[in-house]
């Protein structure tokens, strides 16, 4: 048995948001940068690929199959469902972010948006010119 914050740490260990790979797009092929590492068996598409109208979305709808459990099948379907490689939106000059919005000239920064020309930044808002913040 485990204490409640071992149990916590169990639940979040597939959590990643700060650690970045290269790999290929599963769509294209390409070369990108990713929150999941090459050995992790997700599909996993470039920003503008999942963005857009490339990959159809309800091709992955299934219905309901009575003689496995929900837990099984929503395993199959984790798996199977393309991802998104970075969460950001409205980046400009900022390929090494995650979970960024509205960055420009940025490098190596996360949870953090309308960032300018700076660098190691995470969790902050409307910074400009700054380092290891």
């Amino acid at each position: 048995m485990f204490c409640p914050n071992c149990r916590q740490q169990r639940r979040l260990a597939f959590r990643n948001e700060r650690k970045l790979y290269r790999r290929k797009c599963d769509a294209s092929g390409k070369d990108i940068i990713s929150l999941y590492s090459p050995d992790k068996l997700y599909k996993v598409y470039d920003q503008k690929i999942w963005s857009s109208d490339q990959w159809n979305p309800m091709d992955y709808g299934k219905d309901f199959d009575f003689s496995k459990s929900f837990s099984q099948q929503f395993e199959e379907l984790f798996h199977e469902v393309p991802r998104m490689a970075l969460y950001n939106y409205a980046n400009e000059n900022s390929d090494y972010n995650n979970y960024t919005d509205h960055c420009k000239n940025t490098y190596v920064c996360f949870f953090s948006n309308t960032i300018e020309d700076s660098y190691y930044i995470n969790g902050s808002y409307k910074v400009v010119r700054s380092m290891d913040i």
